[in-house]
């Protein structure tokens, strides 16, 4: 975050003054710095995650960020970092489908729509990714299913039926959801397609079923494809970890 470091660089008296250093580096002080005085609110309790969002507003326009605190697991981010990273995410959202922040209106609505849906898909993936929830590959997704850690089995709507079926029959009940394509799940872990994944159980993987729900909206086609049903029978979202594979 250029615009925060900037924002929050420690004056040379800071540098020599370490609870001065301290102070600077936490994430409330850099959020209240980043944006306009006064306007700031948390969306995440000050935990000691060492990850916070709030909303607030920047030269008078809402706006919503994250910080993290380098102190903690060396910058890394665990699952309830992530967490206030999703909240932050979900924020935005709604801010911006309340007209907060600028919404296109062009001639396909509904293919608009589905686009950001997708690319809230691919984003939660990659932080499922980088927080090591999830892995990629029919190897790894077998393993994990094998576990009964998994939680939520994704599947490209494009991919192998072969594939597909060896691993919706290992899923022991876990529903498949096959709503995103080779392409779209393969550019959350960084390669060209991707065909199977996989999450675990948590924050990070119910974030990604709520919006797969929505998803399903869009691509009703998915739902004849999807394979297995839900392990309460309802609608509502699994509670085990997911995990990301793809063919070694």
């Amino acid at each position: 975050m250029t615009v925060l470091d900037s924002r929050t660089q420690a004056a040379p008296a800071q540098a020599a003054n370490p609870a001065a250093a301290a102070i600077a580096r936490d994430p409330e002080v850099r959020l209240a710095a980043l944006f306009d005085a006064g306007t700031l609110h948390l969306l995440t309790p000050h935990d000691a995650s060492g990850a916070l969002a709030a909303t607030g507003r920047i030269d008078g326009m809402p706006a919503v960020a994250f910080a993290s605190d380098p102190r903690v697991q060396g910058g890394a981010t665990g699952s309830a970092g992530c967490a206030a990273i999703v909240a932050a995410y979900d924020e935005a959202m709604a801010m911006e489908l309340a007209g907060y922040a600028p919404v296109l209106v062009e001639g396909a609505l509904a293919d608009r729509v589905e686009a950001l849906l997708v690319a809230r898909c691919r984003d939660l993936l990659g932080l499922a990714r980088r927080a090591g929830e999830a892995q990629m590959g029919f190897v790894k997704v077998e393993r994990l299913l094998a576990s009964g850690e998994a939680g939520l089995l994704l599947a490209a709507r494009d991919g192998a039926a072969d594939g597909r079926g060896k691993l919706a029959a290992r899923a022991g009940g876990l529903r498949e959801r096959a709503l995103l394509g080779t392409a779209e799940l393969g550019a959350a872990f960084g390669r060209d397609a991707a065909v199977h994944a996989a999450l675990r159980r948590g924050a990070l993987a119910l974030a990604l079923a709520r919006e797969l729900d929505r998803l399903e909206g869009f691509r009703p086609e998915a739902r004849s494809e999807s394979r297995g049903q839900r392990r309460d029978g309802s609608r509502g979202l699994f509670r085990n970890d997911v995990a990301i594979s793809e063919r070694e």
